[in-house]
């Protein structure tokens, strides 16, 4: 018997709707020791004074405290980022997303 496309579908959990951005992690990222946060991310999804303290909380449940910044007009994730990015093993193409 074939199932059908709405029963296989219902095995697939919902998708989560919390804003979202990717980073593709290269060299430049790594040497930098911060990164841009996308400007329509920020826009939308940020509030306007900095710096703001955030926490990236990892699949272990590990938590690791950030602060946001500007930077020539560009919001960077600095402090914490060099940590964080050590804690992973984080080389070049690893993709993260936030």
């Amino acid at each position: 018997m074939r199932s059908s496309t709405k029963d296989l579908n219902s095995n697939i959990p919902n998708h989560d709707n919390r804003p979202s951005f990717f980073k593709l992690i290269t060299h430049d990222t790594n040497a930098n020791h911060s990164w841009r946060i996308p400007p329509a991310f920020v826009s939308t999804h940020l509030p306007k004074e900095v710096p703001i303290e955030a926490i990236f909380k990892g699949p272990s449940g590990d938590c690791w405290n950030i602060t946001l910044c500007r930077n020539k007009g560009n919001m960077v994730i600095q402090y914490g980022w060099d940590q964080f990015h050590k804690d992973h093993s984080l080389g070049d193409n690893d993709l993260l997303v936030f």
